[in-house]
């Protein structure tokens, strides 16, 4: 069954799609996965919105219209710079002036009205500072003697360009044939991302090996990787993968390939290896300047890169920003000594903590406190009052009481009588020992 349409006083609708043809395109995003943009300009160009936390496994950068949980605090949106929506009032056409932001792909929807007995001729002209706006415009009768024009801009996906900046926009003139002025509308369409405009260069969350920004590493050449770890190199087979002071590979940090250590990035203190130096770890570099764990706190004359702290438990739970521990326990020996410390880095300095060891701490650095020599003392103290209880007790206890006739037997005859042994037998022979001598 079909319905008839509700016929309107005055109705004219169609679609005006604008190219302004100026630069070249960013990323397809036609033929592209948002799910897969690596870049968060590419993201916003595209549509999507980005999140600025260094990625986890699995976790995806860029999405288009995510929810609202998604990355909580690290989300980078399409900003208008701070640009509040401003209207000017006019009188053959009203508004006479509006502007306002949007993003890509929004559906915008702006209402001119002008007054007249008649429905006129309206055109809308586009001036971009890039490239496709599409404009569906609707005139209707909207009272006696007044008529309103509903416009419904969108900045197409392909309206960014690849040097576009959070700045674009396009403005739009309405004409209406017999009205003295004309209205504008300006929209301000953000093509990159504010986070862009700032560069970490050789980040240590890029492990050195490239520029850190809106929470991507962009690798040097060179390199790859998420966090530009993995080196790109022709195969070789004279690579060394061995710390002079460790015998596993990459000191046990990483793995050895064609191109030589590729560090750990999933262990604790993985920030710190050093991919440089073997994949070594804090402990490692701190062992290489070990005639500092005795010095007192302040930095090292032996070592100018080693700072020595007095140890603080408290600051046992610190972590960075990632979720990651900022101390790294270490032990290790040195002239048959054991040392029990923590380290960390700030910038190129290495801090150090010593807890315990064998050896007195220099003034100004509190030696934390060793419980085996108090267990010894505690074992050899208990031992000691066992042994005086039970010597107490055995001199202390009561004297044996006397045999009863009911405890004993009665023996036939006086306790003197000699009784002959019927199984024995005189010997038959005798000896004598030639070094006896009768006593006198």
């Amino acid at each position: 069954m079909f319905r008839k349409p509700k016929k309107m006083a005055s109705s004219v609708s169609f679609v005006i799609v604008l190219f302004c043809i100026q630069q070249v395109f960013a990323i397809d995003c036609w033929n592209s996965n948002i799910e897969d943009i690596k870049n968060c300009d590419d993201c916003i160009r595209c549509g999507g919105e980005w999140c600025k936390k260094p990625k986890i496994k699995g976790d995806y950068q860029c999405l288009k219209s995510p929810a609202d949980d998604w990355c909580p605090g690290y989300k980078e949106t399409p900003s208008s710079n701070g640009r509040l929506p401003r209207t000017v009032e006019g009188t053959g056409i009203n508004p006479i002036y509006k502007e306002a932001s949007t993003n890509i792909n929004a559906r915008n929807s702006e209402k001119f009205v002008y007054n007249s007995t008649s429905e006129l001729n309206v055109n809308v002209d586009i001036n971009s500072t890039q490239n496709n706006v599409t404009i569906q415009k609707n005139i209707q009768k909207s009272g006696v003697n007044e008529y309103s024009i509903t416009l419904k801009f969108t900045a197409e996906t392909d309206f960014c360009s690849s040097n576009s900046t959070t700045d674009e926009f396009f403005v739009a003139k309405i004409h209406v044939d017999t009205v003295e002025k004309d209205a504008y509308m300006k929209y301000y369409v953000p093509c990159a991302c504010e986070c862009s405009k700032t560069t970490e260069t050789n980040s240590e969350i890029c492990n050195g090996n490239g520029d850190y920004s809106c929470g991507i590493c962009q690798c040097h050449d060179g390199w790859s990787g998420d966090y530009c770890d993995k080196p790109e190199c022709k195969a070789r087979g004279d690579i060394a993968c061995k710390h002079p002071l460790r015998t596993e590979d990459c000191s046990g940090n990483g793995r050895c390939d064609a191109c030589g250590c590729v560090c750990d990035t999933d262990k604790e203190g993985s920030q710190y290896f050093d991919q440089s130096n073997f994949c070594a770890d804090l402990c490692l570099n701190a062992y290489e300047c070990d005639s500092c764990f005795d010095k007192p706190a302040g930095r090292c004359p032996d070592c100018h890169s080693i700072v020595m702290k007095t140890y603080n438990e408290s600051l046992m739970a610190e972590t960075d920003e990632y979720g990651r521990n900022v101390w790294v326990k270490c032990n290790d020996i040195v002239d048959d000594c054991n040392y029990h410390y923590v380290a960390s880095k700030d910038k190129n300095d290495i801090i150090l903590m010593v807890i315990d060891s064998c050896k007195p701490i220099a003034a100004g650095v509190t030696q934390g406190v060793n419980v085996t020599l108090p267990l010894v003392l505690v074992g050899v103290a208990l031992v000691c009052a066992a042994a005086g209880a039970a010597y107490m007790i055995m001199r202390n206890r009561a004297a044996p009481m006397p045999p009863t006739s009911a405890q004993y037997q009665e023996l036939d005859g006086p306790k003197t009588r000699v009784e002959e042994n019927p199984t024995y037998k005189s010997p038959t022979t005798s000896y004598n020992n030639p070094l006896w001598r009768q006593k006198v």
